[in-house]
């Protein structure tokens, strides 16, 4: 969502939801950022398509203590969070802040984005072509793969045959 913005770290679940209660999501959310690891990610996943579950304000509190954050849902301030340099991707946009409308509802617990169950300390890898995440378990596998890869990649693109047809 932020132009040239690229993270990687270690996911700190959020779920956050249209209000239900008297919770304030701004605390809920400090909560989260205070509860991260140093060099988290949040994954934010918000029912609403409406209201912003981040903000501006929010990434001030979190840029010396976090990478970023993913939302699953909107976001506002743009311009504001660009020029703290914070990267945050996010699904949509929205002028209307979550204040009041949204709460934080749990923080640590596994969240759901699009089908893929999130937990803490997965892996997150953003950046300008969208968002992956990689369970725990996975990411020494995952590593060797993607190492094997760009080997494979960048013998392709010393080779002389480089850029013509039949050759990848």
């Amino acid at each position: 969502m932020i132009e040239g913005s690229a993270i990687a770290g270690h996911a700190m679940p959020v779920q956050v939801s249209e209000k239900r209660g008297p919770k304030d999501m701004r605390a809920g959310l400090r909560k989260a950022i205070d509860a991260a690891p140093s060099g988290s990610v949040l994954v934010i996943s918000s029912t609403s398509d409406r209201y912003s579950a981040w903000g501006g304000r929010v990434s001030r509190a979190a840029k010396s203590k976090i990478r970023g954050a993913v939302v699953s849902g909107c976001v506002r301030d743009l311009d504001e969070i660009r020029a703290l340099g914070f990267p945050v991707f996010a699904k949509a946009k929205s002028p209307v802040s979550g204040y009041g409308r949204l709460e934080v509802v749990s923080v640590g617990d596994p969240v759901e984005i699009d089908g893929v169950t999130v937990r803490s300390g997965d892996l997150v890898v953003a950046d300008g072509d969208g968002v992956a995440f990689v369970p725990r378990r996975l990411v020494d596998e995952v590593k060797r793969r993607v190492e094997k890869a760009m080997k494979e990649e960048s013998k392709v693109l010393a080779s002389p045959r480089r850029g013509r047809k039949g050759s990848s």
